[in-house]
């Protein structure tokens, strides 16, 4: 099973310091529904540039998925 790393990074400031959040989603391809990845997408928590791992079917798919919902 081949695991992608999909990295979000936000920051925010704290009264004394500066802290940076970093969120690591691990997915495989095999187990991630479709749905799953355009609602990440929708939610902004990865990009479509980050699916550029993923199999050349499941990008036109998620693609396809999003441009249809506009």
């Amino acid at each position: 099973m081949t695991l992608y790393n999909l990295n979000y990074g936000s920051s925010y400031a704290t009264q004394a310091n500066e802290n940076v959040i970093e969120n690591v989603i691990e997915i495989s391809e095999e187990k991630i529904k479709i749905w799953d990845i355009v609602r990440l997408i929708r939610l902004k928590v990865i990009t479509y540039d980050d699916l550029s791992d993923f199999s050349d079917e499941l990008q036109l798919e998620v693609k396809r998925i999003l441009e249809m919902s506009r």
